[in-house]
């Protein structure tokens, strides 16, 4: 790890929450600089070269802007102002070369995402905004962003109805060319946003950790909890800064159940009630919340068109709906498990959703996707499955835990029979989770090895080469597939997702074994890099395709995903504790894993990583450089679990 660096983050890190300092962490060639205090909650991204965006949690909204020439962010200059009319911020920037300001976008955050990765949702929500404007007589300026060029600034402004402006003001000294195009010469520049929402108030790290907790002093635990209290506050815990600024029941409850040591019983109630709250009038789990601008968006689309800014849901996801009981599940020995039983709004939202997953299970074939969908759990990019639509997270993994969790739970409603009933399908869906598990041959692998070894590029082939020398080829390897496709063939793409059988699972001693085996195999035979576990590792795939849907820098694919390394090494711990005899082949993993993630460095809480096969070994760098999917995220809430695993190791 960069020790400067890390001291760097250290010292400013204790600033969240406890005063107007800022926050700094460099990702990727990203500055995140990060405010919290009483009269701003905001997330300034920059990126030398181009992209500014100053996002706010109030909402999920965002003001960014892209320029041409190169720009560097001035330490200490994010400052709030007091204004009664929302959140006032301002930073200062030095101008390296003459920038031309390309591009302006005043809006939710996923216009911001989606306007960044080249969608054109931004002009087609205009459109929408304009039409209905002008269909009802409100001022036009809220469909579309006006420009006011003077001596030495340059102003953009959309109104927000019902709520103020957003703001954008940039300052300098002077400013040439035209006022759609202005140009900004060296120096100093003054940047000023407005966001029209008033702060979101997070939650201070008393409030929500347990008063026995005792934190550690380390840059990236000290990283970790002051990412949680900006993304939590009383009403919900937000998926990440600055691209996932809104509620994920998913992210949640993942996230719940790794920091569950550490939380308190009012945060645990918190995140829960966030999920149960959102519940379908059926039960399933709201994927996502979509608020502001967006939420004002998708209400336009309506027929009749309106404008309104209540939450709309999302439920494509059918992982989310399992995770809600596993995660009650984990809860079982808290206060929390007692409080929301004997309350009749959050009972009634329990059983709702358990009826709901009793009555998928009652079926007694695996959860698909849903029609028309191409995801539908944590891999969800559209070549995250390799197209295929029966998942192991789900059908290999949660559904089992999930059957166990609802036993409980019906015997808490006092419902005796519907326990017996999900009790009784165990069996069903164990068989159904072993078909993910398949044997491939030793020759069969030296042979996949070897095909997969002609695309590697000739930089790197000595690499490569080196990698096979060090592996030792089993006579047969049993590995767990990715999923299967429509025509019932398999994804033979190894992956991480086992995390979710050790975490939440009761598993035999043949199971434990089955897994640990496999994850005890080295790059490129397992996942284990030096860097970390690799989610999928598509190297044993018989289809090339797999190769590249899945490889080197693709989203899901070889790349590393923080917490579900965390998760591994959460899960392994636990079955420690409950198989004993397996404890020093255990520990022997959860050490070369923590290993991995201290050569990671200060990466290791951001959201993912890539894996690069270079000519110097495997190496981590930042996600999100030219030629990747998307970009990592600086905060995460399932990233944020390194205190809580740093708390269950010491007692391990």
């Amino acid at each position: 790890m960069n020790v400067a660096k890390a001291l760097v983050v250290f010292c400013l890190v204790t600033a969240i929450g406890a005063s107007a300092q800022e926050l700094l962490i460099e990702e990727a060639g990203r500055q995140n600089i990060f405010l919290d205090n009483q009269h701003a909650q905001v997330h300034l991204v920059h990126q030398a070269d181009g992209r500014t965006v100053f996002a706010f949690p109030a909402e999920n909204s965002g003001i960014a802007f892209w320029f041409s020439g190169r720009m560097t962010y001035i330490p200490g200059t994010l400052k709030s102002e007091s204004d009664s009319t929302g959140q006032v911020v301002r930073a200062e920037f030095e101008v390296d070369e003459p920038a031309h300001l390309e591009a302006v976008v005043m809006d939710s955050l996923r216009v911001v995402r989606d306007f960044n990765n080249g969608a054109d949702t931004a002009s087609r929500v205009a459109a929408a905004r304009e039409i209905y404007a002008r269909r009802n007589g409100l001022p036009q300026d809220w469909a579309t962003h006006l420009v006011k060029n003077g001596s030495g600034f340059v102003s953009y402004s959309r109104i927000q109805p019902d709520y103020g402006t957003y703001q954008l003001e940039l300052r300098c000294q002077s400013i040439e060319g035209k006022e759609e195009a202005p140009v900004f010469p060296e120096g100093r520049l003054v940047v000023r946003v407005r966001c029209p929402f008033p702060r979101t108030d997070s939650l201070p790290l008393k409030e929500l950790l347990r008063e026995d907790f005792v934190a550690g002093d380390s840059p990236r635990e000290r990283a970790s909890l002051n990412a949680l209290s900006f993304l939590a506050n009383d009403r919900k815990m937000m998926a990440g800064s600055w691209r996932f600024l809104t509620y994920f029941g998913r992210d949640t409850l993942i996230s719940l159940g790794m920091l569950e040591p550490i939380l308190s019983d009012q945060a645990l109630e918190n995140g829960v009630r966030s999920v149960l709250t959102r519940l379908s009038p059926e039960g399933a789990v709201a994927h996502e919340e979509d608020i502001g601008s967006w939420a004002e968006w998708r209400h336009l689309q309506e027929d009749p068109p309106s404008h309104s800014l209540e939450p709309v849901y999302d439920y494509k996801m059918v992982d989310d709906d399992l995770l809600l009981p596993v995660t009650l599940h984990k809860l079982k020995e808290r206060a929390v498990w007692r409080t929301l039983f004997e309350e009749t709004d959050s009972r009634e939202a329990v059983a709702r959703n358990a009826a709901y997953v009793l009555d998928k299970l009652s079926r007694e074939k695996p959860i698909l996707l849903l029609p028309g969908e191409k995801v539908g759990e944590w891999r969800d990019s559209e070549n995250g499955l390799a197209h295929g639509i029966d998942a192991y997270s789900v059908n290999g993994a949660l559904t089992v835990p999930a059957l166990e969790a609802l036993g409980d739970i019906y015997e808490e409603l006092s419902k005796p029979e519907q326990a017996a009933r999900a009790r009784k399908l165990i069996p069903v869906y164990r068989r159904l989770a072993d078909r993910f598990w398949i044997d491939i041959e030793g020759g069969e692998i030296e042979s996949r090895l070897e095909s997969y070894g002609k695309s590697v590029p000739s930089e790197s082939q000595a690499t490569w080469d080196a990698l096979l020398t060090d592996l030792t080829i089993p006579t047969t390897l049993s590995v767990p597939v990715l999923s299967f496709n429509e025509d019932g063939s398999p994804n033979i793409v190894t992956h991480s997702d086992v995390a979710f059988n050790l975490f939440y699972g009761d598993l035999s001693e043949q199971e434990l074994e089955r897994i640990l085996t496999f994850l005890d195999q080295p790059f490129p035979l397992g996942l284990t890099t030096p860097v970390g576990p690799v989610v999928a590792n598509p190297i044993l795939s018989p289809d090339p395709a797999h190769h590249t849907l899945l490889g080197f820098g693709q989203y899901h694919g070889m790349v590393v995903w923080s917490w579900q390394s965390a998760m591994l090494q959460f899960g392994l711990i636990r079955q420690a504790g409950l198989h004993p005899s397996y404890r020093d082949k255990i520990n022997s993993l959860v050490e070369t894993l923590g290993k991995a993630e201290e050569r990671a460095g200060e990466l290791a809480t951001s959201e993912l990583w890539a894996v690069n096969l270079t000519p110097d070994g495997l190496k981590a760098r930042g996600y999100g450089v030219a030629g990747d999917q998307t970009e990592s995220n600086a905060m995460q809430l399932w990233s944020t679990v390194y205190p809580s695993l740093r708390f269950v190791k010491e007692r391990f």
